[in-house]
């Protein structure tokens, strides 16, 4: 199949035509559709480019792509890498800079050679890493063949000794939860089963007593909101689509594959388009979406909402606003600065206008959330991203509640929840077989 990689903004679809092979017939050739074929390594004149436009094929002048030629493309070396001003030319030095990186690696020793190839070098040294990964895993630290020798030095250290195990107490609740409820919690590296210490708590009702939790929502789970499925993407986090792929169809075995009708239109910014086994587009369809959450956050049993924290990544002109509703999404509410307004989250103008920014929501006071929520008992948010061009940034991350509830915290028994560790990957998943406030201690190592 021909690679390549393609810059071009037209209507209709994208066909790559191997070498030397028949162009399609007049009749079955598509209007405003780019055929492409590939140089052979004489660069003869054969190779043709050619756009089918108005009944009839018509030459992209292949003497003017002929001349570009390794020898005579210059290069625009911003980062000053080669001395070279041509493509030949730093090709060149590639090439000698790869024998002496490969003369390097030689020094390394047995059981590598100077005479070893590349692939030879990588083998040797992906068998030393799994040799070394299972030697660390042995003495109770947990190390896979694919980690960096970066992090297998340090796992080296966190080899004990007869000593304790390096790391941080850590905390964190979820509030009124409904049974089967579950729950990953993913270490910052992983442990030995015997190093894990962990308790989990349930509260339990008590006017005398006062008990705080900090509680984490992550936005980058689709299944907890309303959105256009076409244009918005959560994969850990929320934001708008920025890449497409148009499967190459086959049309004759091994010479001719082409994609369905792509409209190069319907993209308002276009960046790399390259062909492999798919044509990837990295582009902006939509450059502005509203997400809504769809279910709410259960505020019972919490005597004041202390704070909220919006964790949001922002940058160029992108934008990213948020609403909150206390009353089942039937009204939408943003702080102005001085006192709460009522939005139409649906108006996008009007909700990037009069939305919240993440430096507003996390500033608000516990005085003025409660305003806000006037006793309610649930709450749920709602969020506008924009994002004009692929150099701008907008996506939100997590957002956490800080809430203060009556009561104490007890152990939970161990008939009401289960939990599971993979001591590869350092996550641990829990299922909560009741429905109530948790909170989960545990030794992050």
């Amino acid at each position: 199949m021909t690679n390549a990689y393609l810059n071009i903004k037209m209507p209709g679809k994208v066909v790559i035509v191997d070498l030397f092979n028949d162009l399609p017939n007049v009749e079955d050739a598509v209007e405003n559709t780019l055929y492409i074929t590939r140089f052979n390594n004489s660069h003869e004149k054969e190779t043709a480019m050619y756009e089918f436009v108005d009944g009839d094929y018509r030459s992209l002048d292949v003497e003017s792509v002929l001349d570009l030629m390794a020898l005579n493309v210059s290069i625009d070396d911003a980062n000053g890498n080669f001395t070279a001003t041509n493509v030949e030319g730093a090709l060149e030095e590639l090439f000698t800079y790869a024998g002496s990186l490969k003369a390097a690696v030689a020094t390394i020793g047995d059981p590598i050679t100077m005479t070893d190839t590349a692939e030879q070098i990588t083998t040797k040294i992906e068998a030393l890493k799994d040799d070394l990964a299972l030697a660390i895993t042995t003495k109770g630290v947990p190390t896979q063949k694919t980690d960096s020798l970066g992090t297998m030095a340090n796992n080296v250290i966190l080899i004990q000794s007869g000593g304790g195990t390096n790391g941080t107490l850590k905390r964190t609740s979820k509030i009124n939860v409904t049974s089967p409820y579950q729950y990953q919690l993913q270490l910052s590296a992983p442990l030995p089963i015997e190093d894990i210490a962990l308790a989990v708590l349930e509260r339990k009702d008590d006017d005398s007593g006062v008990v705080h939790y900090e509680a984490n929502y992550n936005n980058g789970e689709s299944t907890s909101f309303d959105y256009n499925e076409e244009y918005v993407v959560f994969d850990g986090f929320m934001h708008l689509k920025d890449k497409w792929e148009y499967p190459l169809n086959e049309i004759e075995e091994d010479l001719l594959f082409e994609t369905d009708e792509i409209d190069f239109n319907d993209f308002v910014d276009i960046g790399v388009i390259a062909v492999w086994d798919d044509v990837v587009i990295e582009g902006l369809i939509s450059t502005s979406e509203i997400i809504k959450a769809n279910g709410n956050i259960s505020l019972i049993g919490v005597e004041n909402l202390d704070a909220i924290t919006l964790t949001s990544i922002v940058s160029g002109n992108g934008d990213a606003k948020m609403a909150m509703s206390f009353d089942g999404g039937a009204t939408w509410r943003a702080w102005s600065g001085s006192d709460w307004i009522s939005i139409n989250v649906d108006n996008k103008d009007e909700f990037k206008a009069n939305g919240m920014d993440f430096h507003t929501v996390n500033s608000l006071t516990d005085s003025e959330l409660s305003i806000a929520r006037n006793s309610s008992n649930n709450i749920r948010f709602a969020y506008y991203i924009e994002q004009p061009t692929l150099d701008d940034e907008a996506m939100n991350d997590k957002i956490t509640l800080e809430v203060t509830m009556l009561g104490y915290n007890d152990l939970l028994q161990t008939k009401d929840y289960e939990y599971t560790y993979d001591a590869i990957t350092g996550k641990l998943e829990f299922l909560f077989k009741k429905q109530g406030t948790f909170t989960i201690t545990y030794f992050n190592g």
